[in-house]
């Protein structure tokens, strides 16, 4: 599954119905202030809207990554009366044979290969999803499995152009969580996890019963003091309990390296990042040339 192209209409400073052709690799060149940010954002915000909404799970982003009408519908139009005010992304994937095939199998409808989904946002900033085809609706009726189908098929990683320490290794680390939380529909994971809650329960009960004792001198009306992990965040901490080490010459954790390292880390494992995972992989990174040395450019 390849993205070919990306359309904005209404987009902070980008009015006009701008369409991006995009090929395995495509650079936008241009001065400052001329949208090239906007476009990267705006791909980002149509991308991240399909996965949840196929992974059928609200936008867990932080308040500036998600859109928001009032800062991001352009502030020339939104006085204006006689338009529709809603920003439009559409973004066109191609399918090859096998994919067809099984899109087929899956979505009990047939395409010739071209699939476009449309992502709006109203005033009060809700996404609504559409599948474009002429004389038909019955693809948009199935917006949400179509979504599911893409988001099963594609992964989609930002890099903005200021890189803290964080933001500069937070696309591998969202890699490798990705990957870890596969075994977590293997049933010898499963029996791990209760093999390791049967073995923490006792531990804090035993702290349970310190803390209600302790409290009771004070507070003699307390009954009971519970202590527990949730099943997701024992399995949420599994994912994230992991370090990298890179070894040239000098063992060191990755989080010790220095900022050109850590970028040069993100792109060259995501560049290759459809070998670890079956499927297709969309970087949008903006200025890829950020802390790395001219000979790394």
């Amino acid at each position: 599954m390849k993205l070919t192209k990306f359309t904005i209409k209404n987009f902070r400073s980008i009015t006009d119905g701008s369409e991006i052709d995009l090929t395995e690799y495509s650079v936008l060149v241009g001065r400052n202030n001329e949208g090239k940010t906007t476009v990267l954002l705006g791909l980002k915000m149509a991308m991240d809207a399909l996965i949840n909404h196929g992974k059928g799970i609200r936008s867990r982003l932080r308040r500036n990554d998600k859109y928001e009408w009032e800062r991001d519908f352009p502030i020339s139009l939104q006085n204006k009366a006689r338009i529709k005010k809603e920003t439009i992304f559409r973004l066109y994937f191609e399918l090859d044979d096998v994919e067809q095939s099984e899109f087929k199998k899956v979505i009990r409808s047939v395409t010739n290969g071209d699939l476009c989904i449309e992502i709006s946002f109203d005033e009060k900033s809700n996404p609504d999803f559409l599948v474009p085809k002429r004389g038909s609706s019955s693809l948009t009726k199935k917006s949400a499995i179509i979504s599911k189908y893409i988001a099963e098929r594609i992964q989609f990683t930002y890099i903005p152009a200021v890189r803290t320490e964080r933001e500069a290794i937070s696309a591998i680390n969202e890699m490798i969580e990705e990957e870890l939380a596969t075994l977590e529909n293997e049933e010898s994971y499963k029996e791990a996890l209760n093999v390791i809650e049967a073995l923490q329960q006792p531990v804090l009960d035993k702290v349970s019963r310190i803390i209600q004792t302790s409290l009771q001198e004070f507070l003699p009306n307390i009954n009971s003091v519970s202590l527990g992990i949730s099943d997701y965040e024992r399995k949420y901490r599994l994912r994230k309990d992991y370090f990298i080490e890179i070894d040239d010459g000098n063992k060191t954790n990755i989080q010790f390296k220095g900022d050109g390292v850590k970028s040069l880390a993100a792109v060259g494992l995501l560049k290759d990042r459809h070998k670890i995972h079956n499927g297709a992989s969309i970087i949008a990174i903006e200025e890829p040339e950020s802390h790395l040395h001219p000979s790394a450019m």
